[in-house]
């Protein structure tokens, strides 16, 4: 699967802005929302009644899923504006 997302179809411009649709919503969860979940998990455990350290792992998260609908609305209106093929 992620061969195909290397290809570049010169002539099938469809296919590399559907990539691109793909690409925004994966990598803000792989860069933003699992880190923060991962943080928020290790912090619960290590922290003591009182600590809010934790706190940022929620906030990093939750960060993460307000930014994955801008990501994905830009990418989207790309995808659908401009050429869908060259000639």
């Amino acid at each position: 699967m992620a061969f195909l997302a290397l290809l570049n179809f010169p002539k099938m411009l469809f296919i590399s802005k559907f990539w691109a649709v793909i690409g925004s919503i994966v990598c803000p969860l792989i860069v933003i929302v699992i880190p923060g979940c991962f943080y928020y998990q290790v912090r619960k455990e290590m922290d003591e009644k009182g600590q809010y350290w934790k706190c940022g792992g929620i906030f990093y998260a939750v960060l993460g899923l307000i930014l994955l609908p801008l990501f994905l609305t830009l990418s989207t209106k790309n995808m659908f504006t401009g050429p869908f093929m060259q000639s």
